[in-house]
């Protein structure tokens, strides 16, 4: 019963090369592995950078809703203490969320 690369119809000069592919490999693994550990390591840093630039947006959004609070509810403040109610009210409906 013939088995491996014969079996399946592989010449000699196939397993030739094979064989120089191998041999190749086994003479510098360190580049290999370097550059798939180089390709991991890009990865997974733009995985983190764009985990961090998430979590910074989401922040800086909660601090222009916070801004836009205490800014809509100081402009409010003043219209009533000048006795414009409506303009004040028109204040405290504006969105919280800047564009």
């Amino acid at each position: 019963m013939k088995r491996g690369y014969r079996a399946r119809g592989a010449s000699k000069r196939q397993l030739l090369a094979v064989i120089a592919g191998l041999r190749e490999a086994l003479a510098d693994p360190e580049g290999t592995v370097q550059t798939l550990l180089n390709e991991r390591y890009s990865r997974d840093l733009r995985e983190r950078e764009m985990e961090h630039h998430a979590s910074w947006d989401a922040e800086v959004m909660v601090h222009k809703m916070a801004a836009a609070r205490w800014m809509r509810s100081e402009a409010a403040k003043v219209a009533d203490a000048e006795g414009f109610f409506a303009i004040g009210a028109a204040i405290e409906r504006l969105p919280l969320v800047p564009e």
